[in-house]
């Protein structure tokens, strides 16, 4: 809840400057926030006003905004259970983050598509792409990102190594 009050001060400081990056950010911020929660038609709700958002703002912020849309997006279809629009989502989402080699979001992408597919009963190939996540994440030092991939994993084969790596991690957040 504290992040959703910062995230909709921040799209209110953008519209009172007519700043869009701030507005699309939090946006997209808050999609994947509901989205988490399973506020489902909260986050739908903002898909589309996100969208037309991201239409407006030009340079980088663009491309970088097309590739969070494309991850929420797959985390959103997580959320609602639908396995073939959050495995077209997360593809998407791989495939612009290694285009632009962003690691957070080749790690999310990986893992929103393998939570799709151990959803389709595709275990294997959901437990490659989580261990491909995690050995893009470990590097990083990202806690967070890490224990994003843990989760999963741990929850389709278990390893008390990697289940005392996830604590230690947590802790750190703490």
């Amino acid at each position: 809840s504290g992040h959703e009050a910062l995230a909709e001060e921040a799209r209110e400081r953008g519209r009172m400057f007519g700043w869009q990056p701030p507005v699309v950010s939090a946006g997209l911020d808050l999609i994947l926030n509901f989205a988490r929660r399973s506020e489902i038609s909260r986050a739908e709700g903002l898909v589309s006003e996100t969208s037309e958002a991201i239409q407006t703002v030009g340079g980088w912020h663009r491309w970088l905004f097309g590739l969070r849309l494309a991850q929420a997006r797959a985390e959103l279809a997580l959320a609602r259970e639908d396995w073939s629009a959050a495995l077209r989502w997360a593809q998407q989402s791989i495939l612009q983050s290694r285009a632009r080699r962003r690691v957070k979001y080749h790690v999310a992408g990986l893992t929103a598509r393998a939570k799709a597919r151990a959803a389709c009963g595709r275990t294997k190939e959901a437990l490659a792409d989580l261990h491909r996540a995690l050995k893009l994440a470990r590097p990083v030092g990202d806690p967070a990102m890490f224990l994003r991939v843990c989760r999963p994993l741990l929850q389709l084969a278990g390893d008390d190594g990697l289940q005392d790596e996830a604590h230690a991690a947590a802790h750190r957040i703490c």
